[in-house]
C-alpha cells in the first residue's frame, strides 16, 4: 500500500522563473524605448507632413526670389553697360584732356630756314638769328629738303616737319652778279647787300635791274618781282630807225652816240672752266704764283671775233686780230673764244662748268698773298690782271653785255677727251 504522496517543485524551476523574470525586465526597457522612438518618429513626421504642407508656398516664394533676383541681375547688367559705355566715354575724355594738357605745357616750336643739306644727313639751318647745324627726324626726307624753304623744329631743333617757302619779305633790286652765282642788291636807302639764290631760283633766269624779294634774316633771294610800270618801259623790239632820219642836229647827235652808244660797242669776255665738288665746292689749283687757280681760263674782245679761216681748227678759233670790229647795240654776235689747253683727270660725281665773266676770275675764298708791288694780292689769275683803266676805261667796260642762248642760239664747250683703253701718247678726240 502506497502512504501519501507530496508535490515539491523542483529547484530548477525557481532558477528558471528567475531568469524568466529577469528576461522580463529586459523586455520591458526595449519596449519603452520603442515607446521612445515611436514617439520621436510620430514628432517629426509631423514636421516632416508640416514641412510637406509648407513646401509649395516656400517653393513659390523661392520662385518669386528666383525671379526677382533673375530680373535684377538684368537690370544690373543693362546697368554694367552703361556704365561701361560711360567709362569708355570717359577715358576717351581724359585721352583728349591729357592732349590738350601736354599741349599746353609743350614747350613752344620754333621756326628755321634751311641753308645747306650736308652729305651726312645733317642740314645747316638760320633760325633766331643763328646759324645751327641739326638733325631731322627720320619722318623727314633730309635730301628733298631745298635751300630756303621753312622748317618747323621742335625743343632740341630737331627738324620735326617741312613747311612751304616764306610769303613775305623785302623787295631789293638787283646790281650785279658776283661769279659764284650771289647777287649784290640795293635795299632800302640805297643800301648794297649781298645774297644768294635760294634753290627755286636757281633755274629762274634774272638780270641786273630786276626786282626780287628776299628774306633779309637769311639773305636768300625768294621771288623775282615783276613790277608792270617798269616792264611797260622795257621794249620788246629795237625800232628800225637810225640817227641819220634826223637832221640838223649832228653835232648834238654825234655826242648822244659817244654817251649811249660807245660804251656797247666794245665788250670784254673772261671765260672760266671750273670744277665743282659733289658738295658745289671749287677745286683749285697751284699756278704758278697764284695758290688758287681755275682749271683753265680764255678771254676774247667782242671787236676782235674776227677769225682766220685757214688757221682755225674745229677745237681752236685762230683770232686774226687785224681788225676792229664793234659791236651794234641791239645785235646778237656769236664769238669763238678759245680756253688755254691743259690735262686734269676730273673724279667720278665731280662738276664741271663755264663761268662767262665780264672781268677777272676771282677765287672765292678771298685774295691770297701777293708779291709786294709786283702783284699786291693773288685773287686767281696771278699777276695777269686786265684791270689798267687806260686799257680798259670803266665808262665803256663797265657796262652791261647780255648773253643769249637757247635753243635758237646754243652755245657750248667743247672739251677732249681720251679714249678708255687709249694707249700713252694717243691724241685725244673732241
Amino acid at each position: 500500500m502506497m502512504g501519501p504522496q507530496t508535490y515539491t517543485a523542483p529547484r530548477p524551476c525557481a532558477q528558471r522563473a528567475a531568469v524568466t523574470d529577469q528576461q522580463g525586465d529586459s523586455q520591458g526597457e526595449t519596449f519603452e524605448e520603442l515607446l521612445d522612438r515611436i514617439r520621436d518618429l510620430e514628432v517629426e513626421s509631423g514636421e516632416l507632413r508640416s514641412r510637406l504642407h509648407d513646401a509649395p508656398a516656400r517653393l513659390r516664394v523661392l520662385e518669386e526670389r528666383l525671379a526677382e533676383a533673375r530680373g535684377q541681375l538684368t537690370q544690373a547688367g543693362s546697368q554694367n553697360e552703361k556704365l561701361t559705355a560711360v567709362l569708355e566715354e570717359a577715358r576717351d575724355q581724359l585721352a583728349l584732356l591729357r592732349e590738350e594738357v601736354d599741349k599746353l605745357t609743350a614747350p613752344p616750336n620754333s621756326f628755321g630756314v634751311v641753308l645747306k643739306v650736308n652729305d651726312d644727313g645733317t642740314v645747316d639751318i638760320s633760325t633766331g638769328g643763328r646759324k645751327l647745324r641739326v638733325n631731322a627726324q627720320p619722318a623727314v626726307e633730309v635730301k628733298r629738303l631745298q635751300i630756303g624753304q621753312e622748317i618747323l623744329l621742335n625743343e632740341s631743333f630737331n627738324i620735326i616737319d617741312v613747311r612751304d617757302f616764306e610769303a613775305k619779305g623785302e623787295v631789293v633790286r638787283i646790281k650785279d652778279r658776283l661769279e659764284d652765282g650771289r647777287l649784290v642788291v640795293l635795299a632800302h636807302a640805297d643800301e648794297e647787300k649781298i645774297v644768294e639764290m635760294a634753290e627755286p631760283m636757281l633755274s629762274e633766269f634774272v638780270r641786273v635791274g630786276d626786282h626780287v624779294r628776299i628774306d633779309a634774316k637769311t639773305g636768300l633771294v625768294l621771288e623775282r618781282i615783276i613790277r608792270p610800270e617798269v616792264e611797260e618801259l622795257v621794249l620788246e623790239e629795237v625800232p628800225d630807225v637810225t640817227y641819220a632820219d634826223v637832221g640838223g642836229l649832228d653835232d648834238q647827235i654825234e655826242a648822244i652816240q659817244d654817251a649811249v652808244e660807245l660804251p656797247y660797242l666794245f665788250a670784254d669776255l673772261f671765260l672760266v672752266l671750273r670744277v665743282f665738288t659733289p658738295n658745289m665746292r671749287e677745286v683749285t689749283f697751284q699756278g704758278a704764283l697764284d695758290p688758287h687757280t681755275p682749271v683753265a681760263q680764255g678771254w676774247l674782245r667782242a671787236s676782235h671775233r674776227k677769225l682766220d679761216p685757214k688757221l682755225t681748227l674745229p677745237w681752236r678759233p685762230y683770232h686774226t686780230h687785224d681788225e676792229r670790229q664793234p659791236l651794234a647795240p641791239g645785235q646778237v654776235y656769236e664769238l669763238d673764244v678759245e680756253i688755254w689747253p691743259t690735262s686734269i683727270v676730273v673724279p667720278a660725281g665731280h662738276r664741271i662748268g663755264l663761268t662767262v665773266r665780264g672781268r677777272d676770275y676771282e677765287y672765292p675764298g678771298g685774295a691770297g698773298a701777293g708779291l709786294g708791288t709786283f702783284a699786291p694780292a693773288f685773287t686767281g689769275v696771278g699777276p695777269f690782271l686786265h684791270d689798267d683803266p687806260r686799257d680798259r676805261p670803266p665808262e665803256i667796260f663797265g657796262k652791261r653785255v647780255t648773253l643769249h642762248c637757247g635753243p635758237a642760239r646754243p652755245s657750248h664747250v667743247l672739251l677732249p677727251v681720251i679714249p678708255p683703253g687709249a694707249p700713252a701718247g694717243e691724241a685725244a678726240r673732241p
